[in-house]
This record gives C-alpha cells, sequence and structure tokens, in this order.
C-alpha cells in the first residue's frame, strides 16, 4: 500500500472513529445530566434535566413546538398544551398548561404536569406566555364544577354543571353546599356572585336561614328551615304550595 493510500484510509478511521463518538455523546433519555439541560428531541419533544438528575421526555404540544437556537443552545419547548403525567420543564417561575380539550388547568410539579382547576365553566382554560421571560399566566373558569373537583381557597362557591346544587371550597375540594331547585336554579350574576334559588326543596335539604319557608317539590306542604335542614311545616291540602308572582309562598 502507497504511503498516499495509507494516511487516506488513517483519515477514514479517525473521521468514522469522531462519528461514533458524537453519536454516542448525543443526549439520551434517562442519561445523567445537570440542572438546566436540555435538548430538542425533534420537532415536539425536548429532554430536559428532571429532578433526578436524569433527562426526561417533555412533550411540546403547543403550536410552537420544540426550538433550539443554534449559537445559544437554549431549548424553547411549547408546553402549553399538555396532559396529566407529561413531563414539564422545571423553572424558577410556575410552568402551567391547558389540557388538550381546554377542560383543565395543569401546573407543572416535580417534572410532572398534575391537575390544579377543572375549567368546566364557558370560557374554559388558556394560557398566556411570556417569551421574553418565559413565565405563563393562566386562566381558567371555575364558574362551573363538580363535586370533589379539587379547590384552594377555602369558602368560594361553583354552581354545579346542570345549575342544580351551589358548591363550595372545603377541605381543598368542592362539596355539596346548597339544592337549587327552583325555577332560576343556580345562577351567576353580572357581579360575579352565585344566586341559589331554594324557593323549592326536598325534606332534609340543607339549609342556612332559620325560619325559611318554602314549597316542596310535590308542591303537597310547606317546609321549614330548622337545625340547618328543610322540615316538614303543614299540609297544603286544598290548592297546593306555589311560588307567587312576588316570590312569595302561597300554600292553601
Amino acid at each position: 500500500m502507497s504511503s498516499r493510500s495509507l494516511r487516506r484510509s488513517l483519515v477514514l478511521v479517525v473521521i468514522t472513529c469522531l462519528l461514533l463518538i458524537l453519536a454516542s455523546c448525543k443526549p439520551k433519555l434517562g442519561s445523567k445530566c445537570s440542572p438546566g439541560q436540555a435538548t430538542c428531541g425533534d420537532a415536539h419533544n425536548a429532554l430536559a434535566c428532571g429532578a433526578d438528575m436524569t433527562l426526561q421526555l417533555v412533550p411540546c404540544k403547543g403550536v410552537a413546538g420544540c426550538t433550539q437556537d443554534r449559537a445559544t443552545k437554549k431549548v424553547q419547548c411549547d408546553d402549553e398544551i399538555a396532559d396529566e403525567g407529561d413531563g414539564c420543564m422545571l423553572s424558577q417561575s410556575e410552568n402551567w398548561a391547558c389540557s388538550v380539550d381546554k377542560k383543565k388547568a395543569l401546573i407543572c410539579e416535580e417534572g410532572k404536569f398534575k391537575l390544579h382547576y377543572n375549567c368546566r365553566g364557558p370560557k374554559l382554560c388558556s394560557i398566556k406566555k411570556d417569551w421574553a421571560t418565559m413565565t405563563d399566566t393562566v386562566s381558567c373558569d371555575t364558574s362551573l364544577q363538580a363535586k370533589d373537583d379539587p379547590c384552594k381557597k377555602p369558602g368560594t362557591f361553583a354552581c354545579s354543571a346542570d345549575f342544580k346544587q351551589l358548591l363550595q371550597c372545603k377541605d381543598g375540594k368542592f362539596d355539596l353546599y346548597r339544592y337549587c331547585r327552583g325555577a332560576t336554579a343556580c345562577s351567576i350574576k353580572a357581579s360575579g356572585d352565585y344566586n341559589c334559588d331554594e324557593s323549592m326543596a326536598e325534606l332534609n335539604d340543607p339549609c342556612g336561614v332559620p325560619g325559611m319557608v318554602v314549597c316542596a317539590m310535590d308542591t303537597k306542604s310547606e317546609l321549614t328551615c330548622q337545625g340547618g335542614k328543610f322540615v316538614h311545616a303543614r299540609d297544603c291540602k286544598r290548592a297546593g304550595c306555589h311560588i307567587t308572582a312576588y316570590n312569595r309562598i302561597d300554600c292553601q
């Protein structure tokens, strides 16, 4: 073999070795990492250093997907749309996302998106992302909720999705506060306050105003609020129990 051929062969061997080394150095899922380390796996997924100091998959389901600056290597993962349990980018500020169906507000905790609120109201969930500061602002319509939905502020109210109940936040979840069996059911005022029509009730329904008088659902009797629940007051044998045009109880 000539010296020229030998040199070419050596060059090819060196290049092949370098390529193999570079390939082996490519970040892989589960490999060790340092805080803040991240890279784009593809246009819709990132690999980011998790709380356990290993690279974790972070889906970038937002419109912008995953992008990486060639010069700075800084990764931007649009994770404003996610599912519960998806990996998320750890950051010093709160990282929020909306579920794919816009009915849930999710927050990044310990590298995973977790349910924060259900957004059952008509405005659903939306995210405003400030790319300059890499911060998110979430808007979640919690005006409609279901029993046992999570909540953060004790004493706050919501209507049930069928508008038949008024719910209240207690011990970290929404629970029944009042039945709204009257004609106007549970409604939300322009001021943001809630109104529950209790003019009709069933025996033992919860109540809060002692002496309050309502009609039974079968219209055959009048009920009154005693000891935190509606009890029988009197029968309305002749014409039944009705709500007048002036929102008064008429028992005959």
